[in-house]
């Protein structure tokens, strides 16, 4: 079954999500790996009992999120 988060949900996904996206950066990733590390996590469900769906406005924020630049991590201006 398929499932397209709710607003709550969807918005503890993001988070969560961005808190790993700090992590990948930190560890140096640049913007076109994270994209790349995103799409791995947005399909680990694929396939299971209970597969995420994503809107088109929910990927849009994923993905804007995984393009941001955090001023605050070593190396960064």
């Amino acid at each position: 079954m398929k499932v397209i988060m709710d607003d709550k949900e969807f918005k503890e996904y993001l988070e969560h999500q961005r808190s790993n996206m700090e992590i990948v950066e930190f560890m140096g990733h640049d913007v076109k790996e994270r994209i790349g590390i995103l799409f791995d996590m947005l399909t680990i469900t694929a396939g299971m009992s209970r597969e995420f769906a994503f809107t088109a406005s929910q990927l849009e924020q994923l993905l804007e999120m995984a393009k941001e630049e955090r001023p605050h991590m070593p190396g960064k201006a």
